[in-house]
C-alpha cells in the first residue's frame, strides 16, 4: 500500500512547501548582500539561466516590501506568511515557465 505524498515530511510536495514557508517568514529582510554571502550566490549561481536569477531579483524587493506593509496595518505573522507564500508561488511559476521553456528549446 502506497502512502499519500502530502503526508510525508520527507515527500517533493513537503519539501517544496517548507522551502516556501521558510521564505516567506524569512521576507522580512531586505534583499542586501554582504561580501561573504555575495562570494557564496555567485558560486552557487553558475551555469544558471540569467533570466531565472533576475525573476529571482525582482521578487526579493517586492516580498519584503510586502511583509513590512502588512506589519505595519497590524496583522498578524500568520496571515503575512500565507499572503507573501502566495505571492512567492506566482515568482516561482513564473520561473518554472521560463525553465520549461528553454528546455523545450533545447530539445527541439
Amino acid at each position: 500500500m502506497q502512502s499519500n505524498p502530502r503526508s510525508s515530511k520527507t515527500s517533493p510536495f513537503a519539501l517544496g512547501v517548507l522551502a516556501l514557508l521558510q521564505h516567506a517568514l524569512n521576507s522580512n529582510r531586505t534583499g542586501f548582500i554582504g561580501v561573504a554571502t555575495r562570494t557564496y550566490l555567485l558560486k552557487r549561481q553558475v551555469g544558471v539561466n540569467p533570466e531565472v536569477k533576475e525573476i529571482a531579483w525582482k521578487a526579493q524587493n517586492p516580498l519584503h516590501l510586502r511583509h513590512r506593509k502588512f506589519l505595519a496595518r497590524g496583522k498578524n505573522k500568520p496571515q503575512i506568511v500565507t499572503a507573501v507564500g502566495r505571492e512567492l508561488l506566482g515568482f516561482v511559476w513564473a520561473i518554472g515557465v521560463k525553465v520549461e521553456a528553454e528546455q523545450q528549446r533545447i530539445a527541439a
